[in-house]
């Protein structure tokens, strides 16, 4: 009993640095969607004298690589709940004003940027400003966390049924249309997060079944989309 319970133990460790390993890539995955998006300027995508110096198809199988991280990151959180903490908010806060300083900063420094006080102001506080869409609203799923895990998990199936199929119709629908950025909002962020913590209670393959689900998300369904956006945007 004590061996099972030892290697029980080192089982659970492994997988759970290995959760930490995949989010550590994950994260990764977001930073380097947002320096092809904006550091190579791909958000100016679509507008009629745009012009993209480099390998488009390369850059544009990158980004549809990139682009499912921020939903398979939240949908870990959701899986393994996300255990909410007042310090580990501050610290958050505090990292993500440290950093909007340094890049607003780096903006009148290096690129001679006019000098704004609002601007800079701005920064100090960058999720009131909106300043970068993921943050802000992970900022908020993880203030409403509490509430989403009890209240969520106090429904019986059929309502969690119905919750989940009115978030997903409302965040699909304007992907289905094509809509630019429709997905980045905070209605997708939760969807994500509560069908995970719905597939965890309903055992509907476990750990297995999160891992290929994950895997599904970086399916050739998200990549045929975005293909097909940047194509008819880069090729009008």
């Amino acid at each position: 009993m004590i061996q099972q319970y030892t290697e029980d133990k080192q089982n659970s460790k492994c997988r759970n640095t290995n959760i930490e390993i995949l989010r550590f890539i994950l994260m990764c995955f977001i930073f380097s969607w947002h320096i092809l998006v904006h550091g190579y300027n791909l958000k100016m995508l679509g507008i009629d004298n745009f012009q993209f110096h480099g390998n488009f198809v390369i850059a544009s199988f990158f980004l549809t690589l990139f682009v499912p991280a921020t939903y398979c990151f939240v949908f870990i959180s959701g899986y393994y709940g996300i255990k909410f903490k007042l310090r580990k908010l501050i610290t958050m806060l505090l990292w993500c004003s440290i950093v909007s300083v340094f890049a607003e900063l780096y903006q009148y420094i290096r690129q001679d940027v006019t000098f704004h006080i609002t601007d800079l102001l701005k920064s100090l506080l960058p999720i009131t400003a909106n300043k970068w869409w993921f943050m802000k609203d992970f900022i908020m799923l993880y203030i409403l966390s509490p509430v989403l895990n009890e209240g969520f998990d106090r429904l019986q199936y059929k309502s969690k049924i119905l919750v989940l199929s009115l978030l997903m119709f409302f965040s699909a629908a304007g992907i289905v249309l094509l809509i630019q950025n429709c997905g980045s909002n905070l209605i997708g962020l939760i969807m994500i997060y509560l069908l995970a913590r719905f597939l965890k209670a309903s055992k509907w393959g476990g750990q297995v079944y999160c891992k290929k689900f994950i895997c599904n998300i970086h399916s050739c369904v998200p990549s045929s989309l975005d293909m097909y956006f940047f194509h008819v945007h880069a090729f009008k």
